[in-house]
């Protein structure tokens, strides 16, 4: 499977510029691609400012994505914020290029900024399934803060690709390589990281970091603090293969998320 993912310096609260943006990083390459990944809050940048950034989910920046999952032929992932009645969400959407919509809700929202006060948590975990040319894989998408909680991105269900989606500041970038490299090794799983770089609305530095990884924690695609549209080919067949010769889930211990 062909993933590409986009690392850019998100413009603040300014979802039309962020289109462009990447429209125009998807058109410095025709290289195709089954699955595109954008990073947390994508169109906004982190922000807090709910009533000003909120869509629902019949807003532009999901038929944006639309658009491109159809142009491109591929599935669309990253998050935003979403209002559903009184409550908003950081959401992370999965777009399928025949239409189909499926979400996941950040589970550990970041307390640090406060993120829990204008947010309410997602209550389950998700795992989509993508038909790439020749297998079907399964794909376990979390958002940022997440990446601190290895329980919740356990692999139980034998998922094969990991997915982070993230708005990590620079002055944390250490932790966020090295956690991305754990939860890599201990699942047994592709791993991908998609963060930002630049400086957002409140004067916080991202310097990307961006980063795909595979089922041993080596580094297949490092973004370091480029900007512009990265690929990686995934295989399937190998990853069964290691997990087969070092079959170290077998042995996971058994838990429930209370």
């Amino acid at each position: 499977m062909k993933v590409a993912f986009v690392q850019y310096d998100i413009q603040w609260e300014n979802a039309q510029e962020n289109f462009n943006k990447i429209e125009q990083i998807l058109a410095s390459s025709s290289d195709p691609f089954e699955l595109l990944i954008l990073p947390e809050m994508f169109n906004t940048g982190f922000s807090m400012d709910t009533h000003k950034n909120a869509e629902l989910m019949s807003g532009k920046t999901l038929d944006w994505m639309k658009s491109i999952a159809r142009e491109y032929n591929a599935v669309v992932t990253g998050s935003l914020i979403i209002q559903e009645g009184e409550v908003f969400y950081n959401r992370l959407l999965w777009v399928e290029p025949n239409g189909n919509i499926d979400h996941y809700d950040k589970k550990h929202l970041f307390t640090l900024a406060k993120e829990n006060n204008f947010f309410e948590p997602g209550k389950e975990r998700k795992i989509f399934k993508l038909q790439s040319e020749t297998e079907t894989w399964k794909i376990c998408p979390l958002i940022c803060y997440d990446l601190r909680f290895p329980v919740w991105s356990r692999n139980t269900e034998d998922y094969d690709l990991l997915i982070y989606v993230a708005n990590f500041p620079e002055k944390r970038k250490y932790a966020w390589s090295q956690l991305l490299i754990s939860r890599a090794i201990e699942n047994q799983s592709y791993t991908i990281g998609v963060n930002r770089i630049g400086l957002d609305g409140i004067n916080i530095n991202y310097s990307g970091d961006s980063v795909a990884l595979n089922y041993e924690g080596k580094k297949l695609v490092d973004c370091h603090s480029e900007e512009g549209i990265f690929y990686v080919n995934l295989s399937k067949e190998k990853q069964v293969a290691y997990r087969r010769a070092y079959n170290f889930l077998r042995d996971r211990d058994l838990f429930s998320i209370v």
